[in-house]
């Protein structure tokens, strides 16, 4: 595949002018910089309508999805960090015989509209269009696999209008910890937030949160703190779970007295 096929900013900006020529009003070169201003929020625009999108998974790792798409033609959507030229961009991945494979949705021009595309030859007004014409046609991708299944979000994959946050109670280098309740159906619960930025500094941060977060998912149990979930969105990530109160064992540990040995061993 071409790996120019996607716009960056500046090109984008260029389109506006040369639509606005067409349209009879004056290209103003001063006003490029708005002009990819507007490139960047459309942009925006575009992955934020994907979270309505059931077979979105915003900013997975990849360390998560391998455990989703275990089939030849299982597909997900996801969205792939900019790169410094362009902001995130949507990417389908598949299963394609033993190994996942990243297929970027590009963005290209095509008769003066914005148009996505996965291949350069088969084209959709928005990114979900695009991969169901391949879908519903059983157009193979780059014509080394036909999409077989879509995996739809997992029940621990929450959106952020369920969450609110109410109180800080705490932060540190991974970010920060908030007081705040999580809606489950008509019913909300009291919970704990972690919330850590998606930054280039803090990528070791970010991938203890979804080590952490993995090892949550495994135990269920009166005695461990329950995990509801996580929020991955293209600017942020938040782990999800009860609200304890009087805070951590190895601070009530600390603050009262324990007779037991096995206790005092733990520090």
């Amino acid at each position: 595949m071409d790996n120019n096929l996607s716009l960056t900013q500046e090109d984008m900006a260029d389109q506006y002018e040369k639509l606005l020529r067409v349209a009879g009003r004056p290209a103003d070169r001063d006003k490029k910089a708005d002009m990819a201003k507007l490139v960047d929020e459309d942009a925006e625009k575009v992955m934020n309508e994907l979270e309505n999108e059931n077979w979105y998974h915003g900013a997975l790792p990849l360390e998560d999805v391998v455990c989703l798409i275990t089939e030849r033609g299982d597909f997900l959507l996801r969205a792939l960090e900019s790169d410094g030229t362009r902001g995130p961009m949507p990417c389908l991945t598949v299963r394609v015989d033993n190994h996942i494979k990243d297929f970027p949705i590009h963005t290209v021009q095509h008769q003066h509209m914005r148009m996505f595309t996965i291949d350069g030859v088969n084209k959709a007004p928005k990114p979900i269009a695009v991969v169901l014409k391949h879908f519903n046609e059983r157009i193979p991708i780059a014509g080394q696999v036909v999409l077989s299944r879509a995996i739809p979000k997992q029940a621990w994959e929450l959106s952020k209008d369920k969450i609110s946050l109410e109180s800080k109670i705490g932060e540190g280098a991974f970010g920060e910890v908030w007081k705040g309740s999580l809606r489950m159906g008509n019913t909300s619960v009291r919970v704990a937030i972690k919330v850590t930025k998606m930054k280039e500094e803090n990528k070791e941060k970010m991938e203890e949160m979804h080590k952490e977060a993995r090892l949550m998912r495994q135990y269920k149990h009166l005695n461990i703190v329950a995990f509801y979930g996580m929020v991955i969105e293209n600017d942020n990530v938040m782990i999800v779970m009860e609200m304890v109160p009087g805070g951590g064992l190895n601070d009530y540990l600390k603050n009262n007295q324990v007779s037991a040995q096995l206790c005092r061993a733990a520090f």
